[in-house]
């Protein structure tokens, strides 16, 4: 495939999606105001430094050389290293997030006295998309301690948690959960009572590339003679009626050939996104009920009604379809201004820096007015975090853990969101508030992590495909669905700590 995954490029701008951890606004002034970065759990502090109210209670203690290992995926698919970089650099570049990185590190080695080593394996290994989680789950087999954190692609490792080779993330000595460089909504969804075998903190900044946003064509925008967008979204009127009336029957078959095809003009260039419309409509796939127990909540009135009106604006004439995210001609089609709207992910902006008209960012929207915010969900692609069952040093290894997130969140959050993201990729201020929106918008789902796919993708197949049997399919397979989750429920709840 080409490198395509570059379309998910820039894991800096999504990283510091870690904003977008629920209530954060809050939290991120307190951490903003008055805290040193030096300063962890309970070592003394200097006059010239400020007690940081949020910093983690962490053992000051010397580990002696600990060797923190990691295992991660390689960066085969992207061009440039968005799974590595999260967790190790080589050195100081002159590059404001790698830089970053490396003084964090550099920070944490230093105070428990430790060495952090990172373990990449392909993307692709001939048996799936999972080559550091087969790793190891064949090491677990063998009865080793062989890596202290895994971090990986989030189905694969969705899938695997359910066997029993994590951690529950609530025994991990020193990992506070509640603290805000934990993303909260991926904490309440993937977990199981108080059972959390995967989550994910700021040390895994480069899993928020795969958050969905909608770009716009500045030229287009005001040839057009087209609202104010970010007006409309502050007002809460973004919505998939308002979008779907700006763009209807918006073609032009510029080369003259009575074809649709890439080099014609669009108003809507659907770049793969067909699940989020789901989303982006208030559903969900799975509820959780009193108990945190996931339960199938798929078709209502609501998600119907989203379902038909996602059909309608991607069959619309005005709307050019591609059926994956990771397709090479999305980009250049939409820089090249072949589009009014792109439907794509955040970590595709960085691409776009040489495009030599102005774009602008706004959060996918609302189903209605009535709806209470704007949501987009993580792409499968993106990591989660999982401490394997095997660690012997776990008091170690949780410190940390918490220490390598905490510090994201005070100095590398701030390099990809504040300066990596707003100040180099996007062009205006007002697209900087609506990537705030966007991020503060991102939901995780239980089945799309655990689920066998039984009626995951139902949604995204009868979009992409063109067809409206998205109902019925669902109601023929919801029984064998069900039937699963309680399986997966069951199979959480067996899990010994």
């Amino acid at each position: 495939m080409k490198k395509v995954v570059s379309i998910i490029l820039f894991t800096a701008l999504i990283l510091f999606a870690a904003t977008l951890f629920s209530c954060q606004d809050s939290q991120d002034k307190g951490a903003a105001d008055g805290t040193t970065a030096s300063v962890i759990g309970d070592g003394e502090q200097t006059e010239s430094e400020t007690v940081d109210e949020l910093a983690p209670n962490l053992p000051d203690e010397d580990f002696g050389g600990y060797e923190f290992r990691v295992i991660s995926r390689g960066d085969d698919w992207h061009t440039y290293p968005v799974h590595s970089r999260d967790i190790w650099v080589e050195g100081e570049n002159g590059e404001i997030i790698n830089d970053a990185v490396y003084k964090r590190n550099l920070l944490i080695e230093e105070k428990f006295n430790i060495k952090i080593k990172l373990t990449t394996l392909p993307e692709l290994t001939g048996e799936g998309e999972n080559g550091p989680i087969l790793t190891v789950q064949r090491a677990h087999a063998a009865g080793e301690d062989s890596f202290d954190l895994v971090m990986g692609h989030e189905i694969y490792l969705g899938t695997s948690a359910s066997a029993g080779y994590y951690n529950n993330w609530y025994d991990v000595p020193y990992v506070d959960l509640s603290k805000p460089w934990w993303n909260q909504e991926a904490i309440t969804q993937l977990s199981i009572g108080q059972r959390a075998f995967l989550a994910l903190s700021d040390l895994g900044m480069g899993s928020y590339d795969h958050a969905y946003c909608i770009l716009f064509n500045k030229k287009h925008h005001a040839d057009y003679n087209i609202d104010n967008l970010y007006d409309l979204v502050d007002s809460g009127k973004w919505t998939f009626d308002k979008l779907h009336s700006l763009y209807t029957d918006m073609y032009i078959d510029l080369d003259g050939n009575e074809k649709r095809t890439i080099d014609d003009f669009y108003g809507f260039i659907e770049g793969g996104s067909y699940l989020n419309w789901f989303f982006a409509g208030g559903n969900r796939i799975t509820q959780k009920d009193n108990n945190n127990l996931p339960y199938y909540d798929l078709i209502n009135e609501r998600s119907t009604s989203t379902f038909f009106k996602a059909s309608a604006m991607t069959l619309d004439l005005g709307c050019y379809r591609f059926d994956i995210w990771i397709n090479e001609d999305i980009i250049p089609m939409f820089s090249s201004g072949k589009g009014l709207f792109l439907g794509t992910q955040v970590g595709s902006i960085s691409q776009l820096r040489g495009m030599e008209v102005d774009f602008g960012i706004v959060p996918y929207p609302k189903f209605d007015e009535t709806q209470e915010g704007y949501y987009n969900f993580i792409d499968g692609h993106a990591s989660l975090m999982g401490v394997p069952k095997m660690v012997q040093e776990i008091d170690k290894v949780g410190a940390i853990i918490e220490a390598l997130s905490y510090e994201s969140y005070k100095s590398v959050r701030p390099a990809y969101y504040d300066v990596a993201l707003k100040g180099k990729f996007s062009r205006d201020n007002e697209s900087e508030n609506m990537l705030d929106i966007v991020f503060n918008g991102t939901i995780y789902d239980f089945d799309y992590v655990f689920g066998s796919s039984i009626v995951t993708y139902i949604f995204f197949n009868n979009l992409k495909d063109g067809k409206e049997n998205f109902v019925s399919d669902v109601e023929k397979n919801i029984v064998r669905a069900e039937t699963n989750l309680e399986k997966v429920i069951e199979t959480f709840q067996s899990i010994t700590e």
